[in-house]
């Protein structure tokens, strides 16, 4: 009798320890399939971002036309927003992945509102100022929400933050070379981009 409930002890200790092996197995799995997945997007859509505000004049102009050139600041900035947005897709399916719905819920109140705030730059400033302050909140959402995600999960923030910074680093450099020296002609432009992509493929190799 004694030496059937150690068997069965010991079977259920085997059991048990495969389960945690197995859930560990999964969680690693998961984690590197987002911070991969969350690197190469950083990297594909930041680049995106910054060939398009780059370029915005030859966009707006080849797409609508001369009567469009009053937009070309504007449409330049609102090409930045777009990193922000597809990255936090990925971090909110995310959450929903790992159970984090109420979490999401209250982050999205949290975004909504900051937008909602960034309004009274509107009324009191310009649309320009206006878009600017949305970029720069949406970035800051973007990072608070990862944060968030490492702190109710098993992903790290630090592998997080150094995913999405693959791509922001150069978009930032290049975003801010050009609002400093102001750089209208196109060969110029052209000479930036030729940096930017050196850059990007830096992370690139330095991801690899």
């Amino acid at each position: 009798m004694r030496d059937q409930l150690v068997n069965v002890e010991q079977c259920f200790r085997r059991v048990f320890s495969n389960f945690i092996h197995s859930k560990n197995r999964c969680k690693k799995a998961f984690s590197n399939y987002y911070l991969t997945s969350l690197s190469v997007i950083s990297i594909i859509v930041h680049g995106v971002a910054g060939v398009g505000y780059l370029f915005s004049r030859e966009l707006i102009l080849g797409l609508f036309g001369e009567q469009w050139v009053d937009s070309i600041r504007i449409f330049g900035v609102i090409i930045l927003t777009f990193p922000s947005i597809l990255i936090s897709s990925l971090y909110i399916n995310g959450m929903l992945s790992l159970g984090l719905s109420r979490l999401n819920f209250w982050f999205g109140l949290f975004r909504k509102t900051g937008v909602l705030l960034a309004l009274s730059v509107l009324y009191m400033r310009s649309v320009l100022e206006y878009l600017w302050v949305l970029v720069v909140f949406s970035f800051i959402a973007t990072y608070i929400g990862l944060l968030l995600l490492s702190r109710n999960s098993f992903i790290s923030f630090i592998s997080q933050l150094s995913a999405s910074l693959r791509g922001l680093i150069p978009l930032i450099c290049v975003v801010s070379i050009n609002e400093v020296i102001g750089l209208d002609e196109f060969v110029e432009r052209l000479w930036l981009l030729g940096f930017y992509i050196l850059a990007i493929l830096h992370v690139i190799e330095i991801r690899v």
